[in-house]
């Protein structure tokens, strides 16, 4: 009935432990292990507030969208615009020399090298129609033409400052018969 306090065993029902002949302690009672404390009650929290990675990435695409793309915008815009200052007194130039020049130049052939006192004497035998700097958008050749000496030269120009985008002076492109184009 007891348990041995020095050698550890169990005896049973017998008063003195069988190995030391010492006295046997009672057995401690069975306890039952101890409850568990009641759980206090808690709200379900919500997640923890994270970004999905898909959706962050979706924002840095967009951040950078949306962000470099007017800088990048920004540095090329004035390439652009003098492209376009460039193209357009490219197409005067043309103008000036493949159609009023070559128009003048048969018109002087027919007339003992003397020329028009307006270019619209050369309208419709040399010349369907005087053509239009592109960058003005009107006819400013008739008004840029003058006749020189005796009627036998010319300086025919864009008159106005109609091409200041490429950099140019006003009234260029320019042609004298005399010296060609001015530069």
């Amino acid at each position: 009935m007891g348990f041995c306090q020095h050698c550890q065993k169990d005896w049973g029902e017998s008063r003195f432990c069988g190995t030391c002949g010492g006295p046997l302690a009672p057995p401690a009672p069975a306890t039952a292990p101890p409850a568990p404390a009641p759980k206090a009650m808690t709200l379900p929290q919500p997640p923890a507030a994270r970004l999905h990675p898909y959706l962050l990435a979706a924002m840095i695409c967009a951040a950078l969208v949306f962000f470099t793309i007017p800088v990048i915008a920004a540095i090329l815009a004035p390439r652009f615009v003098a492209k376009r200052a460039q193209d357009q007194f490219g197409v005067c130039s043309d103008n000036l020399k493949k159609t009023i020049v070559v128009a003048l130049e048969m018109y002087g052939a027919d007339h003992n090298q003397r020329f028009p006192l307006e270019l619209s004497a050369l309208l419709p035998t040399y010349v369907k129609k005087i053509p239009t700097c592109p960058a003005a958008e009107i006819d400013t050749y008739s008004k840029g033409y003058r006749v020189t000496g005796e009627g036998d030269g010319y300086v025919v120009m864009c008159l106005g400052h109609n091409h200041g985008g490429a950099n140019l002076e006003p009234d260029f492109p320019q042609y004298s018969s005399s010296e060609g184009f001015r530069k």
